[in-house]
């Protein structure tokens, strides 16, 4: 699965953040279900420069090239155009 969201400031975080996440499941040597992991990239802006709403979608169908249109033309990306990242933080997680 793969997942494209934006929102803030919050409680949780003081910056507008877009997060890009990806689950990868793990099958163990029979093929069964064995683990799933979140890899998360996040990207902090000043949020003094961003007013949005918070929002997001998932990739449907494993349709990638659409997903990849989607994010590049969605509110969040042209509402940070030009502005600079203040972070960049990568999370690994199992869930």
């Amino acid at each position: 699965m793969l997942l494209f969201q934006w929102d803030g400031p919050n409680s949780w975080d003081k910056y507008f953040t877009i997060n890009l996440t990806r689950q990868l499941s793990y099958l163990d040597d029979n093929d069964e279900y064995d683990s799933m992991k979140q890899l998360c990239m996040a990207l902090q802006f000043d949020p003094k420069l961003v007013s949005l709403e918070s929002g997001n979608f998932w990739c449907e169908n494993n349709d990638v090239a659409s997903f990849l249109s989607k994010a590049l033309n969605s509110d969040a990306v042209t509402g940070i155009n030009g502005l600079m990242i203040i972070s960049i933080e990568w999370e690994l997680e199992n869930v």
